[in-house]
């Protein structure tokens, strides 16, 4: 997976988990991104209820999120914290060169 085709999904799971936080959750909510031997996008909001993945009708506006991200994310899930919950997804990272490690990789996740 090139670097373009992962800040490009990269930014679809992080607009999807954001927009889901906004629409059901009230308060802050905090995104933080982990790269380690994979790509973690984490989503905190103050809701207590954790999301489930359910099939919306093609033309219904609601439950094509959770897909989308079931989809093109390596797994994803859930789980509560004391103040509310997160909801993440892990990406599988492509590796640089022999020489290079992820910490030499430069993500920029920014247009272009």
């Amino acid at each position: 997976m090139a670097a373009r085709h992962l800040r490009a999904i990269t930014q679809l799971l992080v607009s999807e988990l954001v927009t889901n936080a906004i629409r059901y959750a009230e308060g802050p909510v905090t995104l933080r991104l982990i790269c380690e031997d994979m790509l973690v996008c984490e989503v905190a909001d103050s809701s207590l209820a954790l999301p489930r993945l359910w099939d919306g009708a093609g033309d219904d506006e609601r439950g094509h999120g959770l897909q989308i991200v079931s989809r093109l994310s390596h797994r994803w899930g859930s789980r509560h914290t004391p103040t509310g919950k997160v909801v993440w997804c892990e990406q599988q990272i492509p590796h640089p060169g022999p020489e290079g490690t992820l910490s030499r990789v430069r993500w920029d996740l920014g247009d272009g």
